[in-house]
Order: structure tokens, then sequence, then C-alpha cells
């Protein structure tokens, strides 16, 4: 269970962490499978990564990063700063990440979309009843 304060990267680690090991290993000259070789995990477990589906541990990204000859940053800085430094500060944000890492990839998309939809829904509704520049509000 997550905690109100709590640095939440759990967006970088999805959306990032997997196309940083694919481009690593293709760097290195690397096969999935040579990758799944040398670090000692399973040749679908490397798949799982890179197709975000699973995330490594600290140990395998140690890892990868020594095999592949990257630095640990590499992985895991400066990718999505804004993102990196979220903070969850309220019981709702707290159970939406929560309730949201319960859901598979499919639902995951799904819920993203919604809620993009909603946002937007939201900011046109908005733009309409606010006056237009130049008009004068009337009580």
């Amino acid at each position: 269970m997550l905690t109100p304060g709590l640095r939440f990267n759990a967006y970088f680690w999805v959306v990032h962490i997997g196309s940083r090991i694919s481009a690593a290993r293709r760097e290195a000259g690397l096969s999935q499978r040579a990758l799944a070789t040398a670090t000692r995990v399973s040749h679908g477990l490397v798949g799982a990564w890179e197709s975000q589906k699973k995330l490594p541990g600290r140990e395998n990204l140690v890892a990868i990063a020594r095999v592949t000859g990257k630095p640990m940053s590499y992985f895991i800085e400066n990718v999505v700063p804004d993102l990196a430094e979220m903070v969850l500060t309220n019981a709702d944000e707290i159970e939406i990440v929560t309730l949201y890492r319960q859901l598979t990839p499919g639902q995951r998309i799904s819920h993203l979309n919604l809620f993009r939809t909603s946002v937007a829904v939201r900011a046109e509704i908005e733009q309409q009843s606010s006056p237009a520049k130049g008009q004068r509000v009337t009580a």
C-alpha cells in the first residue's frame, strides 16, 4: 500500500524502462536471447521487460547495465523528471495508483483513455462556459 508523500515513479518505469532496455541491448549488438543468457534470466522475461509487461528488479537492472555497458543512470535518470518527482499527497491519489497497479496492461490503457477523455471534455466545457475575450460578464 502506498502512503502519503511517497515519491511515485511507476509511470517512468512502465513507459520508459522497456524502451531503454531494448535500445541498450541493440546498441550492444545483443539479441534478447543473448541478453537473457548474460543476465541469467529467461528469454521471455527480457521480452516482457522490453514490451513493458514486467519491470526488472534492481539486481536485474544492474546486470543489464553491466552487460550492455550502460551506466545505471541511462535507465533511471533524466527521463521524465517532472513525473519521476511526483509526490502522492492525498488518499484519493493513493487509491487511484493502488487500484491502477492491480489492472492488466490492457485495462490500464482503457482506463487511461477514459481519464484523457474526461479531462478533454472538462476542458471543452470550461472553454464553452467562459466568456469570450472582450465580452462582458453579466450577473
